[in-house]
């Protein structure tokens, strides 16, 4: 349905079975690149939140939403999360199911 969605898991595919590449945290990030997932490791995150506020991205907030990541991960992810809430809502959709549980899980994280 949604090809945004769909190229993480097709590249994960490809990479596992045209690359022989089976790490699950790399096949992971490539997975959950732009919907996120639970239980993500720093990597995963890492590579999320990377592709959201890469340098060729040019939305309302990317910048400040690159300048938080710099200084605290969680929350950087969190105002991404949030910014592509908004965005949907807008367009009239929601964000995916895997989105809403990453989200639950980055502000349990910030309110430890």
């Amino acid at each position: 349905e949604n090809n945004e969605i769909l190229h993480g898991f097709a590249g994960a595919y490809y990479v596992k079975t045209e690359l022989g590449i089976n790490d699950k945290e790399i096949l992971n990030a490539i997975k959950y690149h732009t919907i996120g997932a639970k239980n993500m490791t720093l990597v995963e995150k890492i590579v999320y939140i990377a592709d959201a506020i890469e340098y060729g991205r040019n939305y309302p907030s990317v910048v400040e939403i690159r300048e938080e990541t710099f200084k605290n991960l969680d929350r950087g992810i969190l105002m991404e999360i949030e910014h592509k809430e908004k965005y949907l809502k807008s367009i009239g959709k929601k964000s995916h199911p895997n989105t809403d549980k990453f989200k639950k899980e980055i502000l349990k994280e910030l309110n430890k």
